[in-house]
């Protein structure tokens, strides 16, 4: 049975594709997103991080602001808990204009993920400051149900980041 959704899907995408491949030609991409989706895990380490060598235990019930400057005034941000497991997981629409170079070492530099010490439970991070970590673009997913635009298309954008690299700081 044949979808009459396909046709339009994989034109959509291809679009997406020679829109994208043109201005990362370019150096950047600006992509305003429907929706910006934000995950990560966090341990009860020096840094937040996973250890290299050893047990990391997992940082548990602790509140997750991530953060978006979307102008040169306006900050949107959105809480979670992290799970037992040390996981955390956000949604949140976004409207800020994005501007990515497209590698898998970029960072949305507007956007930043932290946690207020001290967290309950886990002696190994400090007692004042704040667990800051960066957001890496690791995928995009299209949604004709959503509304956005590249370089002026109209088309439904989830941007799906990566916090890691956390570290501590006093402020």
């Amino acid at each position: 049975m044949a979808s009459h959704g396909y046709p339009a899907f994989f034109l959509t995408l291809t679009l997406l594709l020679a829109i994208i491949t043109n201005a990362a030609a370019q150096g950047s991409v600006i992509i305003t997103v429907s929706q910006l989706r934000v995950y990560g895990n966090l341990y009860c380490t020096p840094t937040g991080n996973l250890l290299p060598i050893g047990i990391s235990l997992p940082l548990v019930n602790a509140n997750v602001v991530v953060s978006c400057n979307v102008g040169t005034t306006n900050v949107v941000t959105v809480q979670a808990t992290t799970n037992l497991v040390g996981f955390f997981n956000v949604t949140f629409s976004a409207t800020a204009n994005l501007s990515l170079n497209l590698t898998t070492t970029s960072v949305l530099p507007n956007c930043a993920a932290s946690v207020q010490l001290p967290v309950l439970g886990c002696l190994t991070l400090p007692l004042l400051g704040v667990l800051r970590g960066s957001i890496t673009p690791v995928g995009l997913e299209v949604d004709q149900e959503l509304n956005a635009s590249v370089d002026g298309t109209q088309i439904g954008i989830t941007l799906n980041g990566l916090a890691s690299g956390f570290s501590t700081s006093l402020f």
